[in-house]
């Protein structure tokens, strides 16, 4: 039985996802696909933007993971885009 690629079933739209930088999303053809609000003044709105516009790359990667998992891959090849991930999460 051969395994499907879970990226085939995503249901969502693909990045890249942009932050405007206030309050909203757009995918890569300028749509505008969500919006994030605070909870209060003192939300970490730009962390939580971060971490929202990196669910495409987070969801790929993951991907790769499962295929590392099953024996498809080298996980130690994953490692330096799993960095740079986080480091767009993290921010500076």
């Amino acid at each position: 039985m051969s395994q499907s690629n879970p990226e085939d079933k995503a249901r969502f739209t693909p990045g890249p996802w942009q932050y405007d930088g206030l309050n909203y999303f757009f995918d890569s053809k300028n749509n505008m696909i969500a919006e994030i609000r605070g909870c209060g003044w003192d939300a970490p709105i730009d962390a939580n933007a971060r971490l929202i516009a990196a669910a495409p790359e987070m969801h790929h990667l993951l991907t790769l993971v499962m295929l590392a998992i099953h024996g498809k891959l080298d996980v130690e090849d994953l490692a330096p885009n799993i960095r740079k991930l986080f480091v767009k999460v993290e921010g500076d």
